[in-house]
């Protein structure tokens, strides 16, 4: 076993984690075949949640060593942490093929057995739950709305119709905070939507937030140039923002005589 590859065994146990991936790294440059290395280099990194890097680390520990149970299912525990159970799935039935005997590998294997059956489960509910919520929506109960569309999403639904509909029904509960959450994922799934800018540019300035109401319709006109509602709101709030700019330079003057 190499000098730094001890040292960075080292390093890790006291907890000193960058210090011990440098010292994984300078194992590797001196030997790029030691899969140790990578698999000690992944299993520091994703302690501290640098992933990407752990899957790539784990992956060339397998490419130099295609029998080792523990890089597989080390690299089967990182991408059940990214939520990609398929992927941890190919993994730790290797693993487990590899060491059958082993506890540890039958119950990770079990796990993401156990995670992709209720993932699919989900993804079956989601539609179920998107359904009630237009129909909650479409009869104005804002609550189940609400809660129909929060359980859709719970269930993997990524739809800008549930966002929107999840938002206006927060607004009209004067849940302001969530129902902004709610129209910036809208705009981000759907960008081209006017309605989304419109009604959360209304919101944020409700709440005191005209700058920020402002930079928002800026970037819904610069989106939809032909959208004339955008286009008279960032006038009004622009004229709005403008008048408050002259009562407080009036203020200011004001104060400066009494």
């Amino acid at each position: 076993m190499g000098k730094y590859l001890i040292e960075g065994n080292k390093l890790k146990r006291q907890g000193k984690l960058e210090e011990a991936i440098a010292s994984y790294k300078r194992a590797i440059e001196i030997n790029p075949n030691s899969a140790w290395s990578y698999h000690n280099l992944g299993e520091t990194l994703a302690k501290i949640n640098r992933l990407d890097e752990a899957i790539i680390s784990y992956r060339r520990a397998i490419e130099i060593n295609p029998n080792s149970a523990w890089s597989y299912y080390e690299l089967g525990e990182v991408l059940a942490a990214k939520g990609d159970f398929d992927a941890a799935l190919i993994n730790y039935r290797r693993a487990w093929e590899l060491e059958p005997n082993f506890e540890g590998f039958t119950r990770g294997l079990e796990n993401a057995l156990e995670k992709l059956s209720d993932r699919r489960q989900n993804q079956e509910s989601g539609p179920t739950f998107f359904k009630q919520a237009k129909s909650h929506f479409a009869k104005r109960f804002w609550s189940e709305t609400v809660r129909s569309c929060r359980q859709a999403i719970e269930a993997g639904l990524e739809e800008a119709e549930c966002y929107k509909m999840l938002g206006w029904s927060l607004k009209k509960q004067r849940q302001w905070d969530e129902a902004i959450a709610a129209y910036l994922k809208v705009i981000e799934l759907n960008p081209k939507d006017g309605d989304a800018y419109y009604w959360l540019g209304d919101i944020l300035r409700m709440r005191g937030r005209l700058g920020e109401a402002i930079a928002l319709y800026q970037k819904g006109v610069a989106t939809l140039p032909e959208n004339v509602q955008l286009k008279e709101g960032l006038q009004q709030f622009t004229a709005e923002q403008k008048q408050r700019e002259i009562n407080q330079q009036a203020n200011k003057q004001l104060s400066n005589y009494r």
